[in-house]
């Protein structure tokens, strides 16, 4: 056979078609099987403008698996290319590699989308605050589009690999540890694989000394701030030990001016707590709220009601 054909047209690809129809009628091939083959091997020779037995053999061995939707398929498609090479275009290289190459397993589509929803009603289910959620939706979103596969059984070590990736690009120890325990969230209750992520070691983070200002230091930032609502807060921050997202949720009712209280709802891990009011924090507070600022909360923005 002449192996410098011309490059395949649908003419072309036409003759190739009708030699397998041929052969799978010779062999006494069922209708559904010799269909099934012409299909796959007419999208196989739409992909190569040369004769068959020229087709880079890596082509021939990778196109079952990237043209099926399972295993099966994928395996029925090699059977083509088998009989194709056989009895069509014979070529003892294609017939050998198709033969010893084993058919990996064939990833299905998945919809990461999805996923990320399922977590999302996982997270908000146990009553995980906002923040929680987005960040380990965020975490779990990027680890999928790194994965690019569907998450299985075995995927400790890619787990591991990924963390050690996010080490590379200089995150912080603090940051990849939450990265870490999003996906044992993840495998956890979306994947129900728990026990791919238990032996995902977490990694060390020291303890920095926090940086502690002066008295004067503090009385210095406070006295430069002139906008009275702004330095109240920032003396709220420094006398009572507060936090930003603390300060954002204050109403009028959380203090308790006759005990020098405050009530602070939800507030890390959405636990209450209570800490005491300064006298001089007092007065200002009083003062502050009595003039009409903070009807909903405590420090609203230019819109009443809202921060």
């Amino acid at each position: 056979m002449n192996l410098a054909a011309p490059k395949t047209s649908a003419a072309w690809r036409d003759i190739w078609l009708a030699k397998l129809v041929n052969s799978c009628v010779a062999n006494e091939l069922k209708p559904p099987t010799t269909a099934g083959f012409v299909d796959f091997i007419g999208r196989f020779l739409e992909l190569h403008s040369c004769h068959p037995a020229k087709i880079p053999l890596e082509a021939v061995s990778a196109f079952p698996v990237q043209n099926s939707k399972s295993e099966k398929q994928a395996k029925f498609c090699r059977d083509a290319l088998l009989f194709f090479y056989e009895n069509v275009a014979p070529s003892e290289d294609h017939i050998n590699i198709l033969r010893d190459r084993k058919i990996p397993p064939v990833i299905p589509p998945f919809d990461k989308n999805a996923l990320i929803d399922q977590l999302t009603e996982e997270l908000k289910v146990r009553n995980y605050s906002k923040r929680t959620v987005d960040n380990y939706c965020s975490n779990a979103a990027g680890y999928l589009a790194w994965l690019a596969s569907v998450p299985a059984a075995g995927d400790c070590g890619k787990i591991k690999e990924y963390l050690l990736l996010l080490r590379e690009k200089k995150y912080a120890p603090r940051t990849i540890n939450l990265v870490a325990a999003s996906l044992h969230f993840f495998y956890e209750n979306v994947v129900k694989l728990p026990y791919e992520i238990k032996d995902v070691p977490r990694m060390k983070t020291g303890r920095a000394l926090p940086k502690v200002y002066s008295q004067e230091d503090v009385g210095n930032i406070i006295n430069v701030v002139k906008n009275n609502k702004h330095r109240l807060i920032l003396m709220l921050a420094y006398g009572c030990g507060l936090r930003l997202s603390e300060l954002q949720n204050l109403r009028p009712a959380d203090f308790e001016f006759d005990r020098n209280l405050i009530n602070i709802r939800h507030a890390k891990g959405n636990k209450d707590r209570v800490v005491m009011l300064d006298d001089v924090l007092k007065n200002d507070l009083k003062i502050f709220l009595k003039n009409g600022k903070g009807k909903t909360w405590v420090f609203e923005g230019a819109y009443p009601g809202l921060f």
